[in-house]
C-alpha cells in the first residue's frame, strides 16, 4: 500500500545516511509564552510550538514539553497564568533546562515583527537575539527558521543558517490559522481532553490537509478515547505525509505508531534507535526507547536507555522511577534505592 511504502521508503534512504554533526552536550531549552502586541488572538500560542519544531532541528537541544512547564509553574507559583519570562525561568531552574528562549510579536501596519531572545536561565544573560520586521502574515511561519538560526549557532550548532531556513521553511504549516489550530488542540490533547482536541485538529487539516503532525494528533486522541478504527485511518494519512515533517517528529510519530497503536515493540525499537542515533539529546526518545525494550524484556538495554534519559535530565522524575524499576528488574538493587533517596531529599 501507500502507506506501507512511504515507511519502507524512508527505512530505505536511512540505511545510506552518511552520518550527523559531531555528538555535542545535550541542551535543553523551554520557550516562554511569547508577548503579543498585535491584539490578534491568532498569535495567542501559536509561534512558540513552531519555535520547538525550529530549535530541535539541532540534534542535541530538545525542547521541554510547554504544557508540563505550565503546570509546573503553577506548582511553583500558584496563580500563575502565563508562561512569561520570569515563570519560565523559575520552571527552568528547577527542572534543570539551560536556556529560556523568550519572544515577541508587533504589528507594523500590514506586515508584522518578530523578535526571539535566548537567555541562560539561571544567571538571566543574553546569549543571542533576532529580530525580523516587515514580514507579511503569509510569510510568518516561515520566518521562524530564520529567527532561531543565529539562536541554534550560538548554542554551538554548526548547520549552516541558509539549510536551518530552508528546513523550517519545509516543516512549517504556511497556514497560520492551521498552525494555531494545531496548537491549541495539543494543549487540549496535554490536558486530557481528547474530544476536544479532535475538533481542533481536524479544524487545522481543514485549512492545512498536508499538516501531518495533525493526523498524528488526531490518531492520539482517537487511541485515548479507544476509538481504533479512526486512529487507523487518521494513522493512515499521518504516515502518508511523514515527508511533510521533521525528521524527530517523523521518527517519534513511528515510534508511538508502532508502540501505541501497532504493539510492534521491535518496530518501535528501530524508529527510537534511529531517533536516538539522530538526536542524541533527546531525552524522551530514551526514556521511550527503554519502555519498548522493556516490552521485549530486553532488561539490560532497557536500562542503559534509561540511564542515557536520567543523565539527560538528572531532575525528571519520569526518568528517575522508570531507571529504579528497571534497576530492580535488572537485580541492580543500589541503583534502584540511590534514586529513591535523591527523591526524598528532593
Amino acid at each position: 500500500t501507500a502507506v506501507l511504502l512511504a515507511v519502507i521508503g524512508f527505512t530505505l534512504r536511512d540505511r545510506f545516511f552518511s552520518g550527523t554533526q559531531a555528538e555535542q552536550k545535550p541542551v535543553s531549552v523551554l520557550v516562554a509564552d511569547f508577548t503579543n502586541a498585535t491584539s490578534d488572538p491568532v498569535f495567542d500560542g501559536t509561534l512558540e510550538p513552531v519555535v520547538n519544531v525550529a530549535m530541535e532541528g539541532a540534534s542535541f537541544i530538545t525542547a521541554y514539553r510547554r504544557a508540563q512547564a505550565r503546570r509546573i509553574a503553577d506548582q511553583l507559583k500558584p496563580g500563575t497564568k502565563r508562561l512569561d519570562e520570569t515563570a519560565a525561568r523559575l520552571v527552568a531552574v528547577r527542572e534543570g533546562i539551560a536556556v529560556v528562549l523568550t519572544g515577541s510579536i508587533t504589528s507594523q501596519g500590514n506586515s508584522y515583527g518578530i523578535a526571539l531572545k535566548a537567555l541562560d536561565s539561571v544567571t538571566g544573560k543574553t546569549i543571542a537575539t533576532r529580530e525580523v520586521s516587515e514580514v507579511p502574515r503569509e510569510s510568518l511561519m516561515a520566518e521562524i527558521g530564520r529567527l532561531t538560526a543565529p539562536i541554534r549557532s550560538a548554542l554551538g550548532d554548526s548547520t549552516p543558517e541558509s539549510a536551518q531556513i530552508a528546513a523550517a521553511e519545509t516543516f512549517t504549516t504556511a497556514n497560520l490559522d492551521a498552525a494555531h489550530k494545531y496548537s491549541v488542540a495539543q494543549d487540549l490533547l496535554d490536558q486530557g481532553k481528547s474530544e476536544e482536541a479532535i475538533r481542533d485538529y481536524l479544524n487545522a487539516v481543514q485549512l492545512d490537509p498536508k499538516l501531518g503532525r495533525a493526523y498524528a494528533g488526531l490518531a492520539v486522541a482517537s487511541l485515548n478515547l479507544k476509538r481504533r478504527d479512526q486512529a487507523e485511518e487518521y494513522y493512515k494519512q499521518t504516515l502518508a505525509l511523514l515527508d511533510r515533517m521533521s525528521e524527530r517528529e517523523r521518527y517519534r510519530t513511528l515510534g508511538t505508531y508502532y508502540s501505541a497503536y501497532m504493539h510492534n515493540y521491535p518496530q518501535a525499537i528501530e524508529a527510537y534507535r534511529k531517533l536516538v542515533f539522530l538526536f542524541p539529546g533527546d531525552g524522551a526518545g530514551w526514556n521511550n526507547l527503554s519502555i519498548a525494550q522493556v516490552f521485549t524484556l530486553n532488561i539490560t538495554e532497557a536500562l542503559a536507555a534509561s540511564r542515557r534519559a536520567l543523565e539527560i535530565n538528572p531532575r525528571s522524575l519520569q526518568y528517575r522511577l522508570n531507571f529504579a524499576l528497571y534497576s530492580m528488574y535488572a537485580g541492580e538493587f543500589r541503583n534502584a534505592g540511590e534514586q529513591v533517596e535523591l527523591e526524598r531529599s528532593e
